[in-house]
């Protein structure tokens, strides 16, 4: 190898080795670019993290409060159908017995009725009778008198 060649490689590896520099140091800072924005990543991730852990247990919390309510919910529901089964029950015992009542009211008002007409039959017949001794008393008194003067 000649000088010339050897000089020309050598400014071509001197030119590679400054390209070189150059791109280290740009990749070098392009890096440092990247961790620091990779910390601000790391620290929103953190962030995020304790976030997500917090409203985990928040959601635990209101998951077993729904839980409980659901649980209540139900025994409350099966209580209504209890007590409305009931009250149907008594509904339709209140029901029959007012029909009963309604019907014995029927029947004492036609025992009334019925017992009405008797006694008002009866005091007429008392006044016929009445009147007829009525009538008999006053002639007889009148006789009396009538052969006393």
């Amino acid at each position: 190898m000649n000088d010339a060649t050897m000089k020309n490689r050598l400014r071509g590896l001197e030119t590679f080795a400054q390209t070189t520099a150059v791109d280290l140091a740009d990749i070098k800072a392009t890096l440092a670019d990247h961790r620091h924005i990779l910390d601000g990543h790391t620290q929103k991730l953190d962030e995020h993290s304790r976030k997500l852990d917090g409203h985990t247990q928040k959601l635990d919390e209101h998951s077993r409060k729904l839980d409980e309510h659901t649980q209540k919910l139900d025994e409350h529901s099966r209580k209504l159908d209890e007590h409305s089964h009931k009250l149907d029950e008594l509904k339709q015992v209140g029901d029959e017995r007012h029909a009963a009542l309604l019907a014995k009211f029927d029947e004492f008002e036609r025992i009334g009725d019925a017992r009405h007409r008797a006694t008002m039959d009866r005091i007429a017949e008392l006044e016929r009778i009445g009147d007829t001794r009525h009538t008999a008393t006053t002639k007889m008194l009148q006789e009396v008198l009538d052969r006393l003067r």
